[in-house]
């Protein structure tokens, strides 16, 4: 309890930093010197994903403090530097020293969806694959990981250049062109093999027509080397098949 003879100087103390070594009010004793605290200063801060904070400033002493804060769009609200997820609150206990808070939020998880398509030769379109997802937080710059090419395809165009950042759900695609393959032909001690000819993967493709000849043989059918498969002149190529490569197989001519 001060005299009431006693007179006071007024002055104030700013944070210095995030101590609480400061931002204490006070007035001084002209007489003795002595520092009366009157009050204190609260000091708020906005972490990540905050958009804004109230309730900061000198407060009397004994005052019960209200804070809180405006989370930005894509962010939920985590915590205060207290530990308290409230995201605005009153003090439960009377303001007796230096405050420091700061309001953090966590950036929303978004889903990013990628479906695939494969180029069909046949009809000049698209026929869907597969769809990929993937979760990505709010402004981050998300960059896709592909699924595994599909057998016999490439990756033709992505309808991004690069990343993007999240807003929020997004959808893209991306697309596979067929791989070109080749079909040899052997006449096996023969003449006149066809000459190779190439064929796009999955597309309706057919052999040659053209029959080899050999002096007393006569031509029986293709085997193909990679697989002991039976083929004959002019057939379709299976779909799903890559290159491969024909041997003649003869009769011998009965006299």
């Amino acid at each position: 309890t001060w005299p009431s003879s006693y007179s006071y100087a007024s002055g104030t103390d700013d944070v210095s930093g995030k101590t609480y070594s400061d931002g204490v009010r006070y007035k001084n004793c002209t007489k003795c010197g002595a520092r009366l605290e009157t009050g204190y200063k609260v000091v708020l801060e906005k972490g990540t994903g905050i958009a804004s904070v109230t309730g900061a400033g000198y407060f009397n002493a004994g005052t019960r403090i209200q804070v809180s804060c405006t989370v930005s769009t894509g962010y939920t609200f985590s915590k205060w530097s207290d530990g308290d997820t409230r995201q605005s609150w009153t003090s439960g206990n009377d303001l007796h020293c230096p405050r420091y808070y700061k309001a953090t939020a966590t950036a929303n998880s978004y889903t990013q969806t990628m479906n695939h398509y494969l180029y069909n030769p046949d009809t000049s379109g698209w026929d869907y694959w597969t769809t990929t997802t993937a979760p990505a937080a709010y402004d981050s710059v998300f960059y896709p990981s592909y699924t595994s090419t599909p057998s016999g395809y490439y990756n033709y165009s992505l309808d991004w250049s690069g990343g993007w950042t999240v807003s929020g759900a997004g959808t893209f695609c991306a697309y596979y062109y067929p791989n070109t393959y080749s079909v040899s032909y052997n006449a096996n001690g023969g003449l006149g093999a066809p000459s190779s000819h190439n064929f796009v993967y999955n597309s309706t493709a057919y052999l040659s027509w053209t029959q080899p000849t050999r002096a007393g043989y006569t031509f029986s059918h293709w085997t193909v080397n990679e697989n002991g498969a039976t083929m004959s002149p002019g057939q379709q190529i299976p779909k799903g098949w890559g290159s491969f490569s024909l041997t003649a197989q003869w009769k011998s001519k009965q006299y």
